[in-house]
């Protein structure tokens, strides 16, 4: 599982130093620096100790290990600044369950924040496949992350949530790159048509040229009879399991 900013996470503490501690997030090694313990700041709790389980929150996802922190302080931070009326919609995984069980930890897709992101992984990918869309996955960091074609998006994702997930074409202009082709296309999240803001400013960010909107939209809707999902198409929002209306707002998860 890849750790992002803002993410709460259940920790295992693994190891004890004077400068902090070491801990494991369902396969993924963080560090919490002594004064982001509850212990520093309370001689009421304990100092940590090695098996101690924590609740704590990503506070730097660039560094390595990513630093997290157990105060409490920082834990409502973050929820603030992901629950903000501006803060773009989180996708959870609602695709088939042994798909996520069976993703293993260091699947996350490539990490791309500049178009020289591209010109070193490009090179690394099967001469047939920059022909055909790759899978990509905005992370709840606003990173861009890109894997093979016919990745499974919640591998791309590290099981994560995102912001934005589909398909995206790419082609050389001039000494940079130019996105030709991208879709909201995953069954694994469904996003809405409203996560393109999200998208966009993921593709900006990493310098990339870009359309002004989805090229391919999927418009996704979870019928509320018999609760299956639904591909929108051609404006047509009856379902094709029972043949109930669906509704016309992004109703996929909670």
């Amino acid at each position: 599982m890849a750790l992002v900013n803002h993410q709460e996470v259940e920790v295992t503490i693994t190891a004890v130093a004077s400068v902090g501690s070491q801990v494991d997030a369902n396969g993924t090694t963080g560090f919490i620096d002594q004064v982001k313990h509850p212990s520093w700041w309370s001689t009421e709790v304990a100092p940590p100790q090695m098996g101690d389980r924590l609740h704590a929150v990503v506070l730097d996802d660039s560094r390595t290990p990513p630093r997290l922190s157990a105060l409490q302080k920082d834990i409502d931070i973050a929820r603030a600044l992901t629950s903000s009326p501006h803060a773009p919609r989180r996708y959870e995984y609602v695709g088939d369950p042994g798909i996520l069980a069976a993703v293993q930890p260091g699947s996350e897709g490539r990490v791309i924040r500049t178009a020289a992101d591209i010109d070193t992984w490009m090179p690394e990918r099967d001469s047939d496949e920059p022909a055909e869309p790759f899978t990509y996955v905005v992370d709840v960091a606003g990173h861009l992350r890109l894997a093979p074609r016919r990745s499974e998006h919640v591998a791309c994702a590290g099981r994560g949530w995102v912001l934005g997930a589909g398909e995206i074409s790419f082609r050389r202009q001039g000494i940079g790159w130019a996105v030709t082709e991208i879709s909201n296309q995953s069954t694994g999240y469904c996003p809405d048509l409203a996560s393109w803001p999200a998208v966009a400013e993921a593709l900006d960010h990493a310098g990339l040229i870009r359309p002004d909107g989805f090229t391919h939209e999927f418009v996704f809707r979870r019928c509320e009879d018999c609760g299956e999902l639904n591909v929108v198409r051609e404006d047509d929002f009856v379902c094709v399991f029972c043949g109930e209306d669906l509704p016309r707002h992004w109703n996929v998860s909670p």
